[in-house]
């Protein structure tokens, strides 16, 4: 079949790749970048919708990647008599459907490769595909696992874009709505079930809610959110009435006793997801179920799957989890008689501080203690032959004098993630040294002052670094510069010197430890840094200097040290 453009660009169609009742996709002679879709009976409308979407199309965030998000229309096709035909669209090649990647069993076959990393990664590409189709007023509607293809490499393509619902607005006329007809019940929100399509003006938090299925069955091995064990007499309602009425299995506390449905025997724990994300799953499924328009948005999806691939590290054995679980629970598979379930993070104690320090520390013992027991108990006996990893395992961390698990600094960490927020912890931390040390020998004044300002800049800028991976540059010369233009203001010019070297002496410690220096040239850096500051300080700022410089350097330095031990426990603990 020979085809041509509008602008008289032939192209040869050869062999059939796919066919469905209303189009055929077929191979382009002499190109391995696009595939023509012709259709069998094409409409009028067809032709002015992909003339509109071929014109206006989203921005793909994998274009830099040299890959299509989304199988947009590029050149529409017509038969030699001028008749409308089809278009091309993007060729992804090694693609497979979605399906082979959320089901376990297809999965093995087709993707071995992919672990829960690859999997948060599907999905986060996922959402960012879908977000730039709302960026651009596009809705999918027919959002399901059979319209979307996964690389091997995780990217992920968005198939049958003509089916999209389009809202062409046309200069100088009223919009025109191409609507989307169809769609799977399985990821159809609640207000659309039981519902005739083809009228329905879609909407962005319709998607979101199929975002939201797919998601979870990415991350849960498949199972639908509604999937669930029926608790009362009687069979089964179908899922699609599951859907109406809400009964999401996957809550806490009295209110799934209320429902009528329990998670399946047989599904994963939604406690081995990270909270962040359990926390989106429950705005969609509970709150999104009477309010659509609270469902989570593309956007956040991105950003909150981006966090949670920070909390994955490998076990000992090779898998890997979300280290918010404590323990891995894929070690169940292979080791059951090992294996302890996490709990639940459970609620803020509501005891004193006193209790809540005596309570860590006794974890940190017998965690010690668990850890030495099982070094003795997996210990080879004398004489006999060692144990050889398993095929494709990965080999068990080496324990050197970098491991900070079990250490004070650990012990340290673990008490601040009580607090909201781990920027405020050492805010806060490098606030109260400030004020102490500002306000010692000199009462109260501008030495506390400044030690709060010099505290609170430091703390926060190293924290908000590390945990950002920030510009050492930056940080630098924003924590200089707002604690250096406060110093001048209080106290002269002699006192930006001070600032200056304080400050760098905090940043040389916190460098130190991001670049992988070992912890104890982080303290010494630091300590050093901030005698330099005060030496100068005095030298330069007189008497004055000595109560401000105190304050302030001991703020820095607070937060210098704070930022390299949580630095070290994101990477060895």
């Amino acid at each position: 079949m020979l085809l041509h453009d509008s602008r008289g660009n032939r192209y040869q169609l050869s062999r059939v790749i796919g066919k469905g009742g209303q189009a055929t996709v077929y191979r382009v002679a002499g190109s391995s970048t696009h595939l023509a879709k012709i259709y069998t009976q094409p409409r009028p409308e067809d032709e002015k919708k992909l003339t509109w979407m071929v014109a206006n199309p989203p921005d793909d965030p994998a274009a830099s990647l040299q890959h299509a998000s989304i199988a947009w229309p590029t050149t529409l096709l017509y038969q030699p008599n001028q008749t409308f035909a089809g278009y091309l669209m993007p060729f992804v090649k090694n693609a497979v459907a979605l399906l082979n990647v959320f089901n376990p069993r297809l999965r093995a076959r087709t993707l071995t490769e992919f672990d829960i990393r690859y999997l948060h990664r599907t999905a986060r590409n996922l959402a960012a595909a879908l977000g730039a189709l709302h960026a651009r007023d596009y809705v999918v509607g027919d959002l399901n696992e059979s319209n979307i293809m996964v690389t091997p490499t995780t990217l992920v393509t968005m198939i049958d874009t003509d089916s999209f619902q389009v809202r062409a607005t046309p200069r100088g006329k009223p919009p025109i709505i191409y609507p989307c007809p169809v769609g799977k019940f399985e990821y159809l929100p609640p207000e659309l079930q039981a519902q005739s399509l083809k009228d329905v003006y879609r909407l962005p938090e319709h998607d979101r809610f199929a975002l939201a299925v797919l998601i979870f069955q990415l991350l849960m091995d498949g199972n639908h959110p509604f999937r669930a064990k029926w608790n009362r007499p009687g069979d089964v309602p179908p899922l699609e009435e599951r859907i109406r009425a809400g009964w999401y299995p996957y809550r806490d506390g009295s209110v799934s006793k209320q429902l009528p449905v329990s998670p399946p025997d047989n599904a994963p724990d939604l406690v081995f997801l990270h909270p962040a994300i359990v926390d989106l799953f429950q705005r969609c499924f509970i709150l999104g179920h009477d309010t659509p328009a609270a469902r989570p948005r593309a956007e956040e999806w991105e950003k909150v799957i981006a966090q949670a691939e920070k909390a994955i590290r490998p076990c000992g054995r090779g898998h890997y989890f979300s280290t918010h679980t404590g323990r891995c629970p894929y070690c169940a598979l292979d080791y059951p008689e090992e294996y302890v379930p996490p709990r639940a993070k459970p609620a803020p104690p509501t005891i004193s501080p006193e209790e809540l320090l005596a309570n860590l520390v006794a974890e940190h013992l017998a965690a010690e203690r668990a850890e030495a027991r099982a070094a003795l108990a997996n210990a080879t006996p004398a004489g006999s032959a060692p144990t050889v990893p398993r095929a494709g395992s990965s080999p068990s961390p080496v324990v050197g004098p970098g491991t900070v698990r079990g250490n004070l600094a650990r012990l340290f960490v673990q008490m601040m993630n009580g607090l909201p927020g781990k920027v405020a912890a050492f805010g806060v931390l490098g606030m109260a040294a400030g004020a102490f040390f500002g306000g010692y020998g000199s009462g109260p004044g501008v030495g506390q002052v400044m030690g709060l300002v010099g505290g609170l800049v430091s703390g926060a800028m190293f924290s908000e670094a590390i945990e950002k991976r920030c510009s050492w540059a930056v940080t630098l010369g924003l924590a200089g510069a707002l604690t250096g233009a406060f110093l001048v203001w209080q106290a002269g010019f002699a006192m930006l010197l001070w600032a200056a070297a304080g400050l760098l002496g905090g940043v040389v410690g916190f460098m130190a430890g991001v670049v992988g220096r070992p912890v104890f040239w982080a303290v010494v850096w630091a300590a050093l840094g901030a005698w330099a500051g005060s030496y100068f300080g005095r030298i330069f700022g007189g008497a004055i200097a000595d109560p401000s410089a105190g304050g302030a350097l001991s703020g820095a330095l607070f937060g210098a040290l704070t930022g390299t031990m949580y630095w070290a426990w994101r990477k060895f603990g």
